[in-house]
């Protein structure tokens, strides 16, 4: 009963719920590891939205279809409601009583319930309030005796943040990793799930829509788990700086010093991946002369609306040029510049108005 009250079957639902296409290896990792004799709970890691919630489901309809090892013919999975379990215990004991009618009546059943708990990360904290026990130290018994078989769900994040911190939790689960699909298992999931779609939205859709759409979303999709194909990461260093500054060799030279010193600091198992090593030479002065001429611009522009013209000499510009130039420092003169003429930039002996 206290299944039947704080779970929903989802062997008994297999037949309404959409097909789990493209998980067949992650099915199989957690059908094998329900198998065991000991250690039989998995728990399902990845991204939100991954589709972590559809292996669960999965599992049902294999269970429902019969296309299990015969330890599992007659199992059912039960998703198990923490929330409909912590909703109205305001009374001390009562949490505790109604996850140990529901232990109890999963470990009764001898191995022929599944319990999936989505969000496991709720395990951890549960019902715990004035000393009491929460849902995991609840669990935890019955999880190592074998007598109750579990498969949780939760994202990367809440792994490490509560079942990690929980070593006895941890080691009884075992983890499967869920990556996201690749482009090619997800065209093949949308044309799986297409009739159903078509049916209920009243249209249809075309191969080439289901291709496009995929393989757009990667590229223009943004904030969502997507695949590393399109990121470029560019790192930065300051070994080196002092022979930058120096002006004293040549760019051959500096560069071989620079790389010399990359090498001997970084491991070359890093050094190895990436793609190149770029010296970043400083600019000459009359460079730098336009980045003061493009702060002062904007200084010129913000004073204009109030009916003052300014005009910046050469004299000005090299006073501001050498006040922020400073070669024995990595600061860039667009930082120092900036800094420098919020004290300076408005003395009027710079100015011709």
């Amino acid at each position: 009963m206290a299944l039947r009250k704080y779970g929903r079957d989802l062997t008994a639902a297999a037949g309404d719920a959409d097909p789990v296409i493209g998980r067949d290896d992650e099915i199989d990792r957690v059908v094998c590891i329900l198998c065991r004799r000991t250690k039989n709970n998995a728990v399902l890691v990845g991204a939100p939205g991954v589709g972590k919630t559809a292996i669960a489901e999965g599992l049902a309809q294999r269970i429902a279809a019969g296309t299990v090892p015969p330890e599992l013919l007659e199992a059912r999975v039960v998703e198990l409601d923490l929330c409909a379990i912590v909703a109205g215990t305001q009374y001390m004991g009562t949490f505790e009583t109604r996850m140990k009618e529901v232990i109890t009546e999963a470990e009764d059943a001898d191995g022929k319930v599944i319990l999936f708990i989505d969000e496991m990360h709720m395990l951890v904290g549960a019902g715990e309030c004035n000393g009491s026990m929460d849902a995991a130290n609840l669990l935890k018994p019955a999880l190592a005796r074998g007598r109750v078989s579990c498969v949780g769900a939760t994202t990367f994040d809440e792994y490490r943040m509560h079942i990690e911190k929980d070593p006895a939790l941890e080691r009884r689960f075992q983890k499967v990793l869920v990556q996201e699909p690749s482009v090619e298992a997800t065209i093949a999931i949308l044309r799986g799930l297409r009739q159903r779609y078509e049916e209920h939205h009243g249209l249809r859709i075309r191969d080439a829509a289901i291709v496009a759409a995929t393989e757009l979303a990667g590229r223009y999709i943004t904030g969502r788990t997507v695949d590393f194909k399109n990121t470029f990461i560019i790192m930065t260093s300051n070994l080196g700086a002092e022979h930058l500054n120096s002006n004293k060799e040549t760019k051959e030279v500096t560069r071989s010093l620079l790389v010399e010193k990359v090498e001997k600091y970084f491991r070359p198992e890093f050094l190895n991946r990436l793609s190149e090593i770029v010296v970043f030479e400083t600019l000459p002065r009359d460079k730098l002369k336009d980045i003061v001429k493009i702060q002062i611009n904007k200084v010129v522009a913000s004073v204009s609306s109030k009916g003052i013209s300014l005009f910046a000499s050469d004299a000005a510009l090299d006073v501001i040029l050498s006040e922020s130039y400073k070669p024995v420092s990595i600061i860039t003169v667009y930082r120092s510049c900036r800094q420098w003429h919020s004290h300076f930039l408005y003395n009027p002996d710079l100015f011709i108005s």
